[in-house]
């Protein structure tokens, strides 16, 4: 049988929104009291908000009455992360230091949550009311305090929600600005060797504005979750919840294919690599100009942090020992090794400009990990 190619272009797609029963009138009047009268009320964005196209809808809402706001990894980008209310990711590296800001919180206002990424449970408390805006109805233990659920089309109960007028809360927006250069520092501690950090910062600062990068899982991604600025929504794409690993690489090679005209990076730990490196030669044979960065530190690292904070003896984390020597290609693809950030911004630039899918193997120091998450 002779093969035929599929006369529909992958551009023409769309997600759909599901249809949504109108939200209760009654639900958002509550929701509207209790956000009128808390002190200090926190936004939380949940990975629903990929799919109700209210993004204009909520930063206005935001900006509006300069409510700081949180997000889990999958919603990142739909609040700016540089000269607005963004506090940091919850659930990633540092953590803690997001925790700081939000600790006088008296209100969450959950919007598009979605508990598969982090659920509510793991980081706010049972006495702070919680508001759950989605299209489903929240899921949170029932020992947590649920004031109001706002069940329907996001995008409309945040116009509606847009009509308040102006809040008066307490929050300290000039301590928001110094709490970010606070987690910025412990984000890029100093150390002597080649950082993840420095990786994920000179990719940042040569991807263009509408650059994809699509991270794989691992314990860089505890630092890209909360380092790396997406630019806007829709601009990075990973596997949370479950967290499987070797996503980025199939991710990649599927986000090419589907938008052909935009830049698109995988980064990648070197476990995820060795996991799905077979699927370069897809990559290869489709001519596919992907920009592959792969973080070697020679360990699962995330693994080695987690037996190393609970005291038991490392097992099973070395990939890599001292006899392995880095390819100069795999199936076909160029190998750069890189050791430091000046050649890594080289290589780097070579691939965005190139034609052909390039691999960069950055050896880095894993230390910082160990502080990081």
């Amino acid at each position: 049988m002779a093969e035929e190619s599929s006369q529909e272009s992958a551009e023409l797609f769309e997600i759909v929104p599901a249809l949504t029963a109108p939200f209760d009138e009654k639900a958002l009047a509550k929701a509207t009291e209790l956000i009128q009268k808390a002190q200090y009320p926190v936004v939380a964005l949940g990975l629903t908000m990929n799919r109700c196209h209210a993004t204009s809808e909520l930063r206005a809402f935001i900006e509006k009455h300069q409510l700081p706001a949180v997000s889990t990894l999958m919603a990142k980008g739909h609040v700016p992360e540089e000269g607005s209310q963004f506090v940091g990711v919850v659930g990633r590296a540092r953590s803690d230091i997001v925790a700081e800001y939000t600790k006088p919180a008296d209100l969450i206002i959950g919007i598009g949550y979605d508990p598969v990424e982090l659920n509510y449970e793991e980081w706010i408390g049972k006495d702070i009311p919680l508001i759950h805006i989605d299209t489903v109805p929240a899921d949170i233990h029932a020992d947590y305090h649920v004031a109001s659920q706002v069940i329907g089309s996001i995008r409309d109960i945040l116009k509606a929600l847009g009509q308040m007028p102006k809040l008066t809360h307490r929050w300290n927006l000039r301590a928001l600005r110094q709490h970010r250069e606070k987690l910025f520092r412990a984000l890029t501690p100093r150390q002597k060797g080649f950082a993840p950090h420095q990786v994920l910062l000179a990719m940042r600062d040569l991807l263009p504005p509408n650059g994809l990068l699509v991270d794989d899982v691992g314990a860089h991604t505890h630092l890209v979750g909360q380092l790396w600025n997406t630019q806007g929504p829709g601009n990075f794409l990973v596997s949370n919840g479950w967290s499987s690993m070797g996503f980025a690489i199939p991710g990649a090679i599927a986000a090419k294919l589907v938008q052909p005209n935009r830049p698109v990076v995988a980064c990648v730990g070197d476990g995820s690599f060795l996991m799905t490196v077979g699927e370069i030669s897809t990559a290869v044979r489709l001519r596919l100009p992907i920009v592959f960065v792969v973080l070697r530190d020679n360990f699962l690292s995330l693994i080695k942090v987690r037996q190393m904070r609970k005291h038991l003896p490392p097992h099973g984390i070395q990939l890599l020992n001292s006899h392995y020597r880095s390819s100069d290609n795999f199936f076909g693809a160029r190998v750069i090794p890189v050791h430091h950030e000046e050649a890594f911004r080289e290589a780097f630039k070579e691939g965005l400009e190139g034609s052909e899918p390039l691999i960069i193997e950055a050896v880095v120091d894993p230390s910082e990990y160990e502080v990081l998450i």
